[in-house]
């Protein structure tokens, strides 16, 4: 009896703390929202007659950290992209084409210098720099980054820019200290104040 007594406690004590981590348990995953909605585009084309814009294809809108890395996770990989094609990160409502109105008075910064083997890993950091608003004080400048690929003969084009929506002429200090900020996020630059 003593046995069965002692079973029956410990049972009812698994009940017990079963019954917490149920009350615990949320019934949605949390999630993490971002500052700004962010729109992941595609763009290729084989032919030269086509308009380039033409082929510019939105992929999904990310909103939370969540759903940024199930977006990522389902890129292909760079250096298996066909030549001719761009992967595009913007801000919601902004598209990746220098025709957009937002683009008018902006800029880039284009990172070349950089191996294939790379490529990915610089993509990547440059996306998080995006979504994160990583430079807290000039974020709202921030627009976007597209990862390049191409071919010309036996030479291999990897480049990643980020684009801003202002330019040198405008405000020197301001694109001198995001351009800095952005090379060293993204590990190609030290940091110098």
């Amino acid at each position: 009896m003593a046995n069965t007594a002692a079973a029956e406690a410990k049972e009812g004590k698994a009940a017990e703390a079963a019954k917490a981590v149920a009350v615990a348990k949320p019934e949605r995953p949390i999630m993490h929202p971002l500052n700004t909605v962010w729109t992941l585009w595609f763009d290729y084309s084989e032919k030269k007659t086509v308009k380039w814009e033409d082929n510019l294809k939105p992929l999904s809108d990310v909103d939370t950290v969540e759903a940024w890395w199930a977006a990522y996770d389902r890129l292909p990989k760079l250096d298996t992209m066909r030549k001719g094609s761009n992967l595009s990160l913007f801000r919601k409502g902004v598209r990746p084409v220098f025709m957009d109105e937002v683009h008018a008075k902006g800029g880039q910064y284009k990172v070349q210098k950089f191996t294939r083997d790379s490529f990915d890993a610089v993509w990547l950091r440059s996306t998080l720099f995006c979504i994160g608003e990583v430079s807290v004080e000039d974020s709202q400048h921030v627009f976007g980054t597209i990862a390049s690929y191409n071919e010309h003969g036996d030479l291999k084009l990897c480049e990643v820019s980020l684009w801003i929506d202002t330019n040198e002429k405008d405000e020197e200090e301001l694109v001198k200290r995001l351009g800095r900020f952005y090379k060293h996020q993204i590990g190609l630059g030290e940091l110098k104040t």
